[in-house]
């Protein structure tokens, strides 16, 4: 005897993936293409590594071709925020002096305002926070805040 009760999604499940028309379509938010961040998007940062240690935090943060006053850290317990420019370099030749505007024949580097903003698991000490930047490469050293601790007062 055939079984008549079947599962109403049963024809869908029963197909081998991808040849259902909706396949494709509901599949979409898990493919690779979806997570990975677009060209463009990539041009408007800047990589990061961010390490811990029992007593900090430690951000280096590539920003090359950036002068060190066009980069501002702000620390709000445990937010941390890069602000960076990175102002457009223009080098006319004679030709392109007369008409004022640069002709590019590969133009892969970026400019403007670039921002990161990052949520660490404890809070920073900002008062004792230090910030270096060399060949190109921020450090930031960011020690944890002290948690502290309860006492006993004796009542006099």
């Amino acid at each position: 005897m055939a079984n008549l009760l079947t599962h109403p999604l049963a024809e869908i499940l029963n197909e081998e993936p991808f040849t259902h028309e909706l396949s494709p379509s509901l599949l979409a938010p898990f493919t690779l293409s979806f997570l990975r961040k677009r060209p463009d998007d990539l041009m408007h940062s800047f990589r990061v590594d961010l390490e811990e240690n029992e007593q900090s935090f430690i951000l280096r943060a590539e920003l090359p071709g950036i002068k060190k006053e066009e980069i501002n850290v702000s620390i709000d317990e445990n937010t941390v925020t890069l602000r960076a420019e990175k102002k457009t370099e223009v080098r006319l030749g004679e030709e392109e002096k007369a008409n004022s505007q640069p002709r590019f024949l590969y133009r892969e580097r970026s400019f403007g305002s670039f921002l990161r903003t990052f949520s660490l698991p404890s809070p920073v000490d900002s008062t004792t926070a230090n910030a270096k930047y060399e060949n190109g490469v921020l450090l930031l050293t960011l020690p944890k805040k002290t948690v502290s601790t309860t006492h006993q007062i004796t009542v006099e």
